[in-house]
Parts: C-alpha cells; sequence; structure tokens
C-alpha cells in the first residue's frame, strides 16, 4: 500500500506462531503471513505478504480467494492520494505477477 503506513488489511489472517496455539478449526483460518518479520515489513513499506495456511493447488483457471477483508484508510491532511496493488508469487512465478487491477484513491 502506498504511501506506506497510511492504511490498514485486515481479514482472516493469522500470524505463524498463533496457528498451532489457535483454537479456531483451520479450515476457517485461510491465510497466514508469509514474511517472517512480516509486522516491520508492513511499518516500512506497506507491503502485506500472506499466504495459505494449508499447500494450495491451483488448477488452470482456478481461483484462490482472499475475501471477507477490509482496507481502513484514517483521513489524514497528509493523505491526498492512495494505491493498493496485489501481486501473485509461486514457485513458477518468483518474480511475481501484478493483479490486473489496481485500486487508485484520490482524495480532494
Amino acid at each position: 500500500m502506498k504511501p506506506t503506513a497510511s492504511a490498514m488489511l485486515s481479514g482472516k489472517i493469522i500470524d505463524e506462531k498463533d496457528i498451532e496455539a489457535s483454537s479456531v478449526p483451520s479450515s476457517s483460518l485461510e491465510w497466514r503471513y508469509a514474511h517472517p518479520k512480516w509486522n516491520e515489513k508492513i511499518q516500512n513499506d506497506g507491503e502485506y505478504w500472506i499466504k495459505p495456511i494449508k499447500q494450495t493447488v491451483l488448477k488452470p483457471k482456478g481461483k484462490l480467494l482472499f475475501d471477507s477483508f477490509q482496507v481502513v484508510i484514517p483521513l489524514s491532511t497528509d493523505t491526498t492520494s492512495f494505491i493498493l496493488e496485489g501481486f501473485f508469487y509461486s514457485e513458477e512465478w518468483q518474480e511475481g505477477i501484478p493483479f490486473l487491477n489496481k485500486v487508485v484513491l484520490n482524495f480532494p
């Protein structure tokens, strides 16, 4: 997210250390942070690195959804615009594939 620290992403994301300690069934905890220092990555770069909790194989034309998420953008006089971009990474595409659409918000 750009500018960094301008917004917060929330959804069904759990920290790696909390997966085993959680009493919530793993089927309802679909995503986890993929970066070992995820909190620093978010604060320094504005990047949320997430991956499915369970190993996932995508078939051709298959879908992998991260649904029921929210992006909270606090209104500030310093923030005039906001960009939300997404990328897909896998063993086959380690350089990443950008999502087809970006979300760009401009504030008056």
